[in-house]
């Protein structure tokens, strides 16, 4: 049961889109690079928080580092950056940050 909480990183946009279209319940995909300290920190804070597993299985939380070039179908613009799929569609979490994606979080948790 605790490894669905972990926090799984994807490494590129096939195996994103293979995540996202195999999952029953929301995803919450956190896109980062190594040289972006704020978005290291939103991925340690989502390893956090699955440990805590405050939300249990009401959502598959992801994390992306972007290449170098990233595919111009991404929807990253900057970073942080953070997006939610849910229902087919995708939508950013703003503003970018923690308590953004918690405020997400508590809204799936409560559905």
């Amino acid at each position: 049961m605790y490894a669905e909480f972990i926090v799984e990183k994807v490494t590129d946009d096939g195996e994103l889109e293979e995540v996202v279209r195999g999952s029953e319940r929301p995803v919450l995909v956190n896109y980062y690079a190594d040289w972006y300290v704020p978005s290291l920190r939103i991925n340690s804070w989502l390893n956090e928080i699955v440990t805590e597993e405050k939300y249990g299985n009401a959502v598959k939380i992801v994390v992306m580092k972007i290449p170098p070039s990233p595919n111009p179908n991404y929807h990253v613009d900057r970073l942080p950056w953070t997006e939610i799929y849910k229902d087919g569609e995708v939508e950013p979490i703003l503003p970018p940050g923690c308590a953004a994606i918690e405020r997400e979080l508590d809204a799936i948790g409560n559905e």
